[in-house]
């Protein structure tokens, strides 16, 4: 397995299945708070039923903190606590940082949501009035470019 952010603790490929192999397209991409890095997938197709088990992960292994894990989902179907935090790392984006990668991605989603899935590790928060997840880690996958972007949230 293959360590998906190297800043991070034990956080590995438990994403997707091992026989996604992955090759760095951007790395070190910042838009405070979120640290991204975007990788092709070397896959002849993105496996749908497949992709549904993951992730897969020992949360024990990983900060030693006790995550909620939200399983891949279509964009078309993604909750509102998941919305939200899409909507803050674009606003974010389109307010200050401009970043060309987020940019494209965020346009890419706007013309047709159901080629993007979406899954993340959080823990929960209840002194919020906005959200009642705290996302350490979540991830975008482009079903037909066969990429995924890998986010860090450092709040």
């Amino acid at each position: 397995m293959l360590i998906v952010f190297s800043c991070s603790t034990k956080i590995e490929t438990c994403i997707l299945p091992d026989n996604y192999i992955k090759t760095v397209v951007a790395q070190n991409e910042s838009i405070y708070p979120y640290f991204f890095e975007v990788y092709s997938l070397e896959t002849e197709k993105i496996n749908e039923v497949q992709l549904r088990e993951y992730p897969k992960c020992d949360f024990n292994e990983i900060k030693y903190r006790n995550y909620d894990v939200v399983k891949w989902t279509s964009f078309n179907e993604i909750d509102e606590e998941s919305t939200y935090l899409i909507d803050h790392l674009n606003t974010y984006n389109s307010e200050t940082y401009k970043n060309v990668i987020i940019s494209e991605l965020n346009m890419q989603i706007s013309r047709d949501k159901s080629g993007f899935y979406f899954s993340g590790f959080y823990t929960k928060i209840d002194n919020s009035k906005l959200t009642t997840r705290s996302y350490d880690y979540f991830f975008i996958l482009d079903k037909k470019e066969k990429k995924i972007y890998e986010f860090i949230v450092d709040e």
